[in-house]
């Protein structure tokens, strides 16, 4: 992680604000070709009190910053333009977080390579072409509750399993990854 110690102006304007106030991560993501795969203002809002029941902070990653106006983000809420632009500063903040949340996307596969990193991804196999239980039984031998990231710090909420899920069910997950 030497190499990530080296973050943005941007980011250390962020951790000022911060100050010694612990964080959880949600990284957004606005998928076009499939929204099963995109997050929710739901999601935002579990992702909300989620870090408020662990008593921390909660920054978001933005994937287009454009359609943050489609979300009802709180002043309180911190969001890091820099992570969405600079791998150092997005490893960097992964390392530094409680815990990560994502809904399914390449950035969670980031998460797990990270030290020192905890991932949780929400709304696991909903569906689609590239998002479905099927998806995942052919192409990655998955099934249904498996949980293949566990040892290094990632955990899989499927939707099948928790459609609807609750802040309940990120501390179910939260508490296994620590």
């Amino acid at each position: 992680l030497l190499c990530f110690e080296n973050i943005s102006t941007e980011l250390s304007q962020l951790y000022s604000r911060l100050g010694k106030s612990k964080y959880v991560t949600l990284t957004l993501r606005d998928y076009g070709y499939n929204n099963n795969r995109s997050t929710s203002q739901k999601d935002l809002d579990n992702s909300i009190l989620f870090a408020e029941s662990l008593g921390a902070e909660l920054v978001i990653i933005p994937d287009v910053i454009e359609n943050l106006s489609n979300y009802l983000i709180p002043s309180k809420v911190l969001i890091s333009f820099s992570s969405r632009k600079l791998i150092n500063d997005r490893v960097y903040v992964y390392s530094k977080s409680l815990i990560n949340l994502f809904s399914p996307s390449g950035a969670y596969s980031i998460s797990l390579c990270i030290k020192n990193a905890k991932s949780i991804m929400f709304n696991f196999a909903k569906g689609g072409f590239d998002s479905s239980e099927d998806y995942y039984k052919k192409y990655y031998n998955l099934r249904l509750g498996d949980q293949p990231y566990l040892k290094i710090k990632g955990y899989l909420m499927w939707n099948s399993i928790s459609p609807d899920y609750t802040v309940d069910d990120l501390l179910y997950a939260y508490k296994l990854l620590n």
